[in-house]
């Protein structure tokens, strides 16, 4: 019940607000417009993942009673949203960039550090002390190959949604109720959100929204590669090939 509270919730809140988001966006002139690398015709504001982040917050703190989920996912994930926000509003740098990723995937790790104490990669079991950079370099990768995968519209909170859907579902059968609750929360803001972004787009995720939707699902499918003990990475991996080898090619 509480997952369909949330779910119902968070839907809601992103059809209320977002149409107000474009309306600010527009008069701030905090818009992409049109250019050769660009195939919109018209200024479209950006920045819309900042309607999924603050509603998937606060309905996360009406609907979870697991506070210590929610700290860990504030911290780390403040820092990336910064990333995003400044970037959209004024640009950022790449080094920049870069060292508020790099601080946002630290801290996540450094969280999960008590949450394993074996480490694994396929078939591979590596040693404990190289799990912190590959799991560091791994986050920093996903984070900018969803952000690089928000290229059409709806692409990226599209695939998000099905990736959302799914762990969900594993969430369901593992009988892990803070992804169960967030996972509802985050399929109910990105289907309304997708009222807007799907073609033609009233709206872009940004960098902001593509950042921290990237932070959002590494945490979720890391969380549900947790087990007695054993971070297997093998499933985060897969379930992110698409934007990951997307990248890589």
């Amino acid at each position: 019940m509480i997952i369909l509270i949330g779910f119902i919730s968070s839907f809601t809140l992103t059809l209320l607000f977002t149409p107000y988001l474009i309306l600010y966006l527009k008069k701030n002139k905090i818009v992409d417009n049109p250019d050769e690398r660009r195939i919109h015709q018209n200024a479209i504001p950006r920045m819309g993942g900042l309607v999924i982040y603050i509603v998937a917050l606060i309905t996360l703190l009406l609907c979870s009673d697991d506070l210590y989920q929610i700290k860990i996912l504030f911290i780390t994930s403040f820092f990336i949203f910064v990333c995003g926000f400044v970037d959209d509003i004024m640009g950022l740098k790449w080094n920049a960039k870069f060292i508020l990723q790099f601080i946002s995937a630290a801290l996540l790790v450094f969280y999960l550090q008590s949450e394993y104490s074996t480490f694994k990669f396929f078939f591979l079991e590596i040693p404990f002390e190289y799990s912190i950079p590959l799991l560091i370099f791994f986050t920093i990768g996903a984070f900018n190959s969803v952000n690089l995968l928000d290229g059409l519209d709806g692409l990226a909170s599209g695939f998000a949604l099905i990736v959302f859907v799914l762990i969900l579902g594993l969430a369901y059968l593992l009988n892990i109720p803070f992804l169960m609750i967030f996972s509802g929360i985050m399929i109910g803001s990105l289907i309304g959100f997708l009222r807007f972004n799907a073609y033609p787009a009233k709206i872009f995720l940004g960098d902001l929204g593509s950042l921290t939707l990237g932070f959002s699902l590494v945490l979720s499918t890391l969380l549900l590669s947790i087990n007695s003990g054993v971070l297997d990475l093998t499933f985060s991996f897969i379930v992110l090939a698409l934007p990951i080898i997307d990248t890589i090619r």
